[in-house]
């Protein structure tokens, strides 16, 4: 189906409108109550690489919609991760959340490291390099204005420190941020009911869990179709490749 959608756009409109004018007949599947097409739709546009908070936004609300929760959750996460500061993905992200049948109690952490994690991640990747770039520009034009006797000298040295501490700050934010995204092979499980086992391929190996759509997971080994899986209450296990979808 994926393929048919792409060709008929791709023969119907210019490559470059294909996203869009998918985007549009998604929009319009759903607004028709066409659910299972309008999940299509927004796959294919996934398919071209073409990511937008919108797209996958519009994707959970439709597997939402489907009643595939482990799908909605990973949509609406990776609609988070593009605008984190969307409260109407946050708000259907929690909905999602709350309609899993596994929930894992996360366990409360200080007040300190709750807020600079929220920090950390209110902005993207790339806006906190913008913001840094901005800082160090300022403080390059503060620079000069003071060589050229524009700023005196107590102004001057108030200004810099501070905005220098300021821009310190930001690129740590931002290298943590750049190191999280890249150390966490998190997944999502998507379907109901997944074995968890001790070993993979083998028949005899033993179930240690199971495990319910709408899961988070971090992905430690691969081994042809089948992945180690670490849940957030220490539980691991190899399950099916199938079962589970990466963010």
């Amino acid at each position: 189906m994926k393929n048919i959608v792409f060709c008929f756009y791709f023969l119907s409109f210019g490559f470059c409108d294909i996203p869009e004018k998918l985007f549009m007949d998604a929009n319009q599947s759903m607004m028709d109550d066409r659910h299972e097409d309008a999940i299509q739709i927004y796959e294919s546009i996934i398919d071209l690489e073409y990511e937008r908070s919108e797209i996958y936004y519009n994707l959970g609300n439709a597997y939402y919609r489907s009643n595939l929760i482990g799908q909605a959750i990973w949509s609406y996460m990776k609609a988070l991760s593009i605008d984190p500061r969307n409260e109407d993905i946050k708000h259907n992200l929690s909905v999602a959340k709350a309609k899993t049948i596994d929930r894992i109690q996360i366990p409360s952490t200080l007040f300190v490291l709750e807020y600079y994690r929220y920090l950390r991640n209110y902005f993207t990747s790339n806006e906190w390099m913008f913001l840094g770039s901005l800082k160090l520009f300022f403080i390059s034009l503060i620079f000069c204005f003071y060589k050229v006797g524009y700023f005196g000298v107590p102004i001057a040295r108030l200004l810099i420190p501070i905005l220098s501490l300021i821009t310190i700050l930001i690129h740590f934010f931002l290298i943590d941020k750049y190191l999280q995204e890249n150390r966490n092979n998190l997944a999502i499980i998507i379907e109901n009911n997944v074995n968890a086992y001790s070993e993979p391929f083998n028949k005899s190996n033993t179930i240690l869990f199971s495990v319910n759509e709408g899961s988070i997971a971090d992905i430690s080994k691969f081994q042809n179709e089948w992945i180690e899986i670490n849940l957030i209450d220490g539980k691991t296990g190899w399950v099916k490749s199938k079962s589970i979808r990466e963010l």
